[in-house]
């Protein structure tokens, strides 16, 4: 089955949240492999990439928040998974020069919006 796609535009921020579900069944590892090499293809431009592990055994979601420094073309992208069945993955996207200083501000308030998110997960299972 082909992935799902979604994107929320912030239109004043120039910014576009692109998500994608992909639903799993024994490719878990290989969606999680192509997330996390499409994110360290920016450490050409990232002088640091933070990992910020997300779990909660309660709602089963599992996943990365990845925070990328320096001037690169995203500086945010997260997956989510529940390990079973389904994986949401998320990437921001900016429509100008990658600035850090002059973006961050936009970049702290989307990055409140993807916590939330994430926070608020919960799988639906046929």
């Amino acid at each position: 089955m082909k992935p799902h796609w979604l994107n929320i535009e912030y239109n004043l921020f120039k910014a576009n949240l692109h998500l994608t579900y992909t639903p799993i069944n024994d490719n878990l590892q290989d969606v999680m492999k192509e997330i996390q090499r499409t994110t360290y293809e920016h450490s050409i431009k990232a002088y640091s990439i933070l990992e910020n592990p997300y779990k909660n055994l309660d709602k089963k979601v599992y996943g990365m928040l990845y925070e990328l420094e320096g001037e690169t073309a995203t500086h945010l992208q997260f997956y989510m998974t529940d390990s079973l069945q389904h994986m949401l993955s998320g990437v921001l996207y900016f429509y100008t020069t990658p600035r850090p200083d002059s973006l961050a501000p936009a970049v702290d308030y989307v990055k409140k919006d993807i916590i939330h998110l994430i926070d608020e997960l919960d799988w639906q299972y046929n």
